[in-house]
């Protein structure tokens, strides 16, 4: 009652106490997508383990990190990642990598362990997303 079935939490976020709202969100029946942005960068490999981990500890029911990649291996180190953490938890996990270097990322995510994509119909909330009708092609041409 009066409360919306998922919530997404920006865990980082400055003075926020993720733990205490999310439990808070459980308690009134809800469900959580934790995330975490970086429109800059990528962190390290480790670092985006233990952010995802973190997530987990936290009790969200969904884990999510956006980045944004400088090189091809900062796209590698995601999906690597994606990968270690989606096979520790039953969790899922929802990873992606934002912008031009990052759209192979939100094509083959599921390769990897992401649980769901982005595509946009009309304008993009997010830079490197794909449209509608040109993801289902490429999703139903990888399923083959």
């Amino acid at each position: 009652q009066g409360i919306a079935s998922l919530l997404d939490v920006e865990i980082y976020k400055e003075g926020l106490k993720p733990e205490k709202l999310i439990e808070e969100i459980h308690q009134r029946g809800g469900m959580v997508a934790a995330s975490n942005h970086h429109f800059d960068q990528t962190p390290y490999l480790m670092e985006m383990i233990e952010i995802l981990t973190d997530m987990e500890e936290m009790e969200a029911d969904i884990l999510k990190l956006a980045v944004m990649p400088k090189a091809p291996e900062d796209v590698l180190n995601l999906l690597q990642a994606t990968r270690r953490v989606s096979a520790l938890t039953p969790r899922p996990v929802v990873t992606m990598s934002m912008g031009k270097l990052g759209v192979v990322s939100r094509i083959s995510g599921q390769t990897f362990g992401s649980a769901i994509t982005f595509a946009t119909v009309g304008e993009a909330s997010a830079p490197g997303q794909i449209p509608l009708e040109e993801m289902r092609k490429i999703l139903v041409s990888l399923d083959k």
